[in-house]
C-alpha cells in the first residue's frame, strides 16, 4: 500500500485499519505473532479488501524471545533494544505505526531508536504521539486514540490490537 505520501481519506484508513487489525487480531487468537507487520506487507485489492502478506518472520507468541527482527520503521523500541519481548506488544506498535502512516502519508521514524531525531523527540517527551505530532496528524479523535493507545513506548501500558479496536469501535 503505497500513495506517494500523501495520507489516505480517513473513511478508507478506518476501512484498512479494521481489515489489517482483524488479521492480526485472528493471528494472535491462533498462537501466532507477524512480527513484521507494515503496510507493504498489505495487498490492497481494487475493491478495498486488504489482505496481509509476507509471513516470513512470523513465529508462535512467546514473551520470552530477545529475537531483533521486523522492519526498521514500524519495529517497537523493544525489539531493537535486544530486551526479552511480548510478540502481541509489538505487533500492536507496528499497527500503530500502519495507522500513522496512513494518516501522515509517510513514516513517523527511520527507527524507533535514539538515533532517530523524531523518535528521540517523542521517547522524552510526556505527552502522547498525536500531541507531539499535532501538526503533522490532522485527523479524527477515534484515529488519535488508536494511535496513542498503540504507538506508547512502555509496552507494558501498549493496548493490544483487539483492546485498541474495541475501545475506538474498529472491532
Amino acid at each position: 500500500m503505497d500513495q506517494e505520501g500523501l495520507p489516505f481519506p480517513l473513511e478508507d484508513s478506518f476501512g484498512y485499519l479494521r481489515q489489517i487489525g482483524r488479521a492480526v487480531v485472528h493471528l494472535h487468537e491462533h498462537g501466532f505473532a507477524h512480527r513484521d507487520l507494515k503496510l507493504e506487507n498489505c495487498i490492497l485489492f481494487s475493491h478495498g479488501r486488504v489482505k496481509l502478506c509476507d509471513f516470513g518472520l512470523s513465529d508462535r507468541l512467546c514473551a520470552n524471545s530477545c529475537e531483533s527482527v521486523g522492519s526498521y520503521a514500524y519495529v517497537a523500541p523493544e525489539v531493537l533494544s535486544g530486551f526479552v519481548v511480548d510478540w502481541e506488544k509489538c505487533d500492536a506498535w507496528c499497527f500503530g505505526i500502519c495507522a500513522v502512516t496512513l494518516a501522515m502519508g509517510g513514516i513517523a521514524f527511520s527507527q524507533a531508536s535514539r538515533r532517530d531525531v523524531a523518535f528521540r523527540a517523542f521517547s522524552s517527551s510526556s505527552v502522547s504521539f498525536s500531541e507531539l505530532f499535532s501538526c503533522h496528524l490532522p485527523m479524527s479523535t477515534t484515529l488519535k486514540a488508536l494511535i496513542d493507545s498503540t504507538v506508547v513506548i512502555d509496552s507494558n501500558t501498549r493496548q493490544t490490537v483487539l483492546d485498541s479496536m474495541t475501545a475506538v469501535g474498529l472491532a
